[in-house]
């Protein structure tokens, strides 16, 4: 009851992440990274001025908390400081939380020496993305329209290193945006649903391709919300062992 009183948030919940060593022994397990240097970049974003400062600037104190929580997302952080990727893609945009969260990783690899990468955001509501700060304009894209109008067409041609999907859990729509994605990705993309396991499609896409598949269960820290994990594949086939 005292969250339905006094909590902004009634749809898309801030929360950190309860255990950051059991999230970075899955990266390290998975994504060459051992799990020192893993535990270190989860906690990056946390301790990241300039993030800090976007969110402070630019949260609506009726929609999201003072503190920033940024729930599975110092995962998606840690990867594009691991991986380095040239393009980066994700499917719903919402407040631009996350898009805020890739942008400034992105931002941190060119202050770290490494090249310029950039985010494509695909959503239709005009009032989105307001949580993204305007100096990211030069790599960022927003399609202001549904994957199933637009998600194709703007991947023509490019070769994706981080595909993110986010939009609603719907079995056929994520069937299609894993596989547009997997068709556009480069060699060693990852794959990532941030609904966990709310639908078999990426899964069924690892099938398919023979790509690995990985999940992490999480636990929200001092937050009733419990959810269904985060979902990766990477485009890359499993050698099979006799």
């Amino acid at each position: 009851m005292r969250y339905v009183l006094w909590d902004p948030e009634v749809g898309d919940f801030s929360f950190d992440l309860a255990d950051l060593d059991a999230a970075a022994h899955f990266l390290a397990a998975n994504f060459e990274v051992t799990p020192e240097v893993a535990r270190q970049l989860l906690e990056e974003p946390a301790q990241d001025e300039r993030l800090q400062r976007d969110y402070a600037a630019l949260r609506r104190p009726a929609l999201l908390r003072p503190q920033m929580a940024l729930g599975h997302r110092p995962l998606l952080w840690a990867l594009i400081r691991l991986r380095r990727p040239h393009v980066v893609v994700e499917t719903g945009l919402w407040y631009g939380l996350g898009a805020m969260v890739m942008l400034r990783a992105l931002e941190r690899n060119v202050e770290d020496g490494g090249h310029a990468g950039r985010l494509i955001s695909f959503d239709p509501d005009p009032t989105a993305g307001w949580m993204v700060p305007q100096r990211h304009a030069d790599r960022w894209t927003w399609a202001r329209a549904t994957t199933q109008d637009a998600l194709a067409a703007n991947l023509a041609g490019i070769r994706v290193d981080l595909f993110v999907h986010d939009t609603p859990s719907e079995p056929d729509l994520e069937r299609y945006e894993f596989t547009t994605a997997a068709d556009a990705a480069a060699p060693g993309a990852v794959l990532c649903s941030g609904n966990g396991q709310n639908t078999p499609a990426l899964r069924e896409l690892c099938d398919q391709r023979g790509f690995p598949f990985m999940h992490h269960d999480y636990a929200a820290a001092g937050h009733f919300y419990r959810g269904n994990g985060i979902s990766f594949a990477t485009a890359t086939r499993m050698t099979k062992t006799l």
